[in-house]
Formats: structure tokens, sequence, C-alpha cells
């Protein structure tokens, strides 16, 4: 740690100690006890989140452990490179961080966005906006998107039962194999990713490849029989397949980049 940095840390110490009593049961606690606890770039981060600690007065957001989890998040982060965050991302990101500690999925994101904040190299890669968006995802949802993110391909298909004069009624959407262990909130999921701008189900388009949908609409034909249609519509013709494809919009991209890469 060069001269520079002691005393820096010997100014925020001697700060500390004229911080009002409502900050005595959590925060100056935290900040005394940082150096101890931190085994990796512990000061580096401290001091880079000093301007920040005169926000952190209620002893529900854990000043403490977050900087557990950004010095596991920054460990490759030369110090130089550590930079005291925008207060607009960091301030929302730490309170958030303090009620989801009990979600790792949630907590996760938070952490990473705030520890490309607090690097010179990626803060650029920040938008205020992520944070929004994680606010709205829940613990499921963050899980089935970094999930869809890892695939090369996501194809789906909706099924229709036909029916005369060119007409059909869709019995079954979206439907898919990559999504099995998410049937029970799959939906609205996808409605919510959808809506947050994370994906995009474009119309009438898909991957332009047959062999893609073969072991899908293989099993769709062997679940969605047209005799077990026939008596809620005796006049249906046959089955036919849809073929759809989940995209990831460019907002998605860089949000899996910025926040959960």
């Amino acid at each position: 740690m060069d001269i520079v940095t002691d005393e820096l840390i010997e100014v925020i110490d001697k700060a500390v100690e004229k911080i009002p009593t409502v900050y005595d049961d959590g925060l100056k606690q935290a900040t005394q006890e940082s150096g101890k606890i931190f085994a990796l770039l512990p000061r580096t981060i401290n001091a880079a989140l000093v301007p920040l600690r005169k926000w952190i007065a209620e002893r529900e957001y854990n000043l403490a452990e977050t900087e557990k989890i950004l010095a596991k998040k920054l460990e490759k982060v030369g110090e130089e490179k550590i930079i005291t965050p925008e207060p607009y991302v960091a301030v929302p990101a730490i309170q958030a961080i303090s009620y989801t500690m009990n979600s790792k999925e949630l907590r996760d994101l938070y952490a990473n966005l705030l520890a490309k904040a607090m690097n010179s190299d990626t803060k650029d890669m920040v938008h205020p906006a992520y944070l929004e968006t994680i606010k709205q995802l829940s613990p499921e949802e963050a899980m089935y998107f970094k999930y869809i993110c890892s695939l090369k391909i996501r194809p789906m298909v909706d099924v229709q039962l036909d029916l005369p004069e060119g007409l059909s009624v869709t019995i079954s959407t979206n439907a898919n194999l990559f999504s099995a262990d998410y049937n029970k909130f799959f939906e609205l999921t996808i409605d919510n990713l959808t809506r947050l701008g994370l994906i995009n189900i474009p119309y009438g388009v898909w991957y332009g490849e047959v062999s893609v949908y073969e072991t899908l609409i293989g099993e769709l034909k062997r679940k969605f029989n047209l005799d077990q249609w026939k008596e809620k519509y005796p006049e249906a013709t046959g089955i036919s397949f849809t073929k759809k494809r989940i995209d990831l919009t460019a907002y998605g991209i860089n949000f899996y980049e910025t926040c959960i890469r």
C-alpha cells in the first residue's frame, strides 16, 4: 500500500470517530473491523467505498457484508483500477444487497453490478436502468435468464388445431424442450423477461433449419393427438406447428455481461 493510500486510510479512521452515534452500532463497527476481516484488497475497497458511507446510516444496509462480497468479485482487479462508484448506482445497489442477502441469485446481480461500477475498466458498462431491472426479477427468473443466455439456440413452437376454412385454435404456446425445470412459472417468466426488454420472441421468425425443431415436434406429436381433441372440436382436420425462437435483445446481452457474466 502506497503512502498516499495509507494517509487516506488514516484520515478516514479519524473521520469515522466523528460520525454521529446513529452510525455506531453498524457502520462505525463495520469500518473498524473491515481491516481485520478482509483478506483480499481490504483497504483499497474500503477506501473506495468511503464516500458512500454517509448514505449508509441504517443497520439494514450491511456494508461489511457487501465489502466481503466485493472483495471476492474484485480479487483479480489491480488496486489502481478500483474506484469510487457513482452514488446513483452504488447507493441503491448497496441498499438492495442488504435485503437480498438470503437470495444468492439477486444478491449476485447487484454485487456484480457494483463491482463493475468500481472497476475503471468496466464502469462505463454500468447503466442505472439495470438496478430497476433486477428489482423486477424473481430469483427464479434471474436463474432462468442466466440459463437461456448460455444456450446457443432456443427453439419453440406454438401448437394449433387446424379447422376448416383456414381457421385454427392454439392449444399450446411457446412449447420447448429447454424449459423443463421452469414449467411452473414458465409463461409468467417469459412474459416478464420480454416486458423488461431482456428477450424478444420475434413474430414469424424461426431458425430456418427444420432439423432444429425435429425432436421438439416429435415430442409434441406424441403429446397432442388429434383424436383426443375430436370430442371438443369434431370439425378439426389436423394439428400444425408454428416455429418460433427466443432472441436476446441488445439490452439483455449488455445486462448479462454486466450483472451476470
